[in-house]
């Protein structure tokens, strides 16, 4: 065998390889398509999701909850600029997840996408979960609903904001993509 025959081979080789990691990557992101558009509302419930999420993050706050919420919204985020995020929904996103409601309406359907895989260890065996990891303190407001190029919807009486952030993205974004997905309960 010549050494141009190895190099060849080597890069055939190569090849494969990556190709079978590319068909393991389409196979995964098939079965999350899947995920997704399985009707079934009990293969993910969100609102268990949700409330295991605040109890790993409160830890021994949990029963005091209401105050933590209050606390992380005036140090983190008013502290930081974003005061147009008001009291009562910053709570309800808090409380159950819910962000941005356009109108009133029961929010039961989850957001599968933002659910997330992760391997568990149990007695020293590795088990799938899938599960919500993600933040629950700042939410969607800091990217879709604290700065608007609309003025009026920045406008304030009396130190209190007019509009609030659910008024933000409804106005200008209602075209946006992850719009829709906002909606629904997270």
């Amino acid at each position: 065998m010549t050494q141009e025959s190895e190099l060849s081979a080597e890069a055939l080789m190569d090849l494969a390889v990556t190709l079978n990691v590319i068909f393991k990557e389409r196979d995964q992101l098939e079965a999350i398509f899947k995920f997704w558009r399985n009707p079934d509302l009990k293969i993910f419930q969100m609102d268990k999701m949700w409330d295991l999420r605040n109890r790993q993050y409160l830890g021994t706050r949990y029963d005091s909850r209401k105050g933590a919420y209050d606390w992380d919204l005036s140090m983190k985020l008013h502290d930081r600029g974003a005061f147009v995020i008001g009291r009562n929904e910053y709570f309800k996103w808090r409380e159950k997840g819910v962000a941005f409601e356009i109108r009133e309406g029961i929010y039961d359907i989850p957001n599968k996408s933002i659910a997330s895989g992760l391997l568990l260890r149990h007695k020293g065996e590795k088990i799938p979960a899938r599960g919500y990891w993600g933040d629950i303190v700042t939410g969607p407001y800091i990217a879709f609903g604290i700065e608007s190029e609309e003025k009026s919807l920045l406008k304030t009486r009396n130190g209190i904001h007019v509009k609030v952030t659910n008024d933000g993205p409804s106005s200008g974004a209602s075209g946006f993509f992850f719009l829709p997905f906002l909606c629904v309960r997270m």
